[in-house]
């Protein structure tokens, strides 16, 4: 009888669900990041291959700070719309996507005007 009540909280609530697509698309992507390392490393000489892990290294450290506030952003507009208040947090999200898309190409631009070869 116990089971059945936590089971049927479970469901009710869809934890299990979304637990499960946590976990299958964590899975996913370790095994997809194994893939890549694999084939990186299987095609590039070893000084390539260190400066292939280093950029992927510097896109990792870039892309948790967007990942943190995707995750903030999405825990305030469920709060919001639980509520029924969604305009201010999709305000912000509107925003803060702006401002991570514009701050992602001036440093995608830096770098590349940075590790540009000089021809002169």
């Amino acid at each position: 009888m116990r089971w059945r009540g936590i089971a049927a909280t479970l469901m009710g609530e869809r934890v299990l669900t979304h637990g499960l697509i946590v976990a299958g698309g964590t899975v996913v992507a370790g095994g997809l990041g194994v893939a890549r390392q694999s084939l990186i490393s299987y095609h590039l000489k070893p000084a390539d291959f260190d400066g292939a892990l280093a950029l992927v290294t510097l896109m990792t450290l870039i892309g948790l700070p967007a990942s943190g506030f995707t995750l903030l952003m999405a825990r305030q507009t469920s709060r919001d719309l639980a509520f029924g208040q969604s305009a201010p947090s999709a305000k912000v999200l509107r925003r803060g996507n702006r401002v991570l898309l514009v701050a992602g190409i001036a440093l995608a631009a830096g770098l590349l005007l940075a590790t540009a070869p000089n021809r002169g």
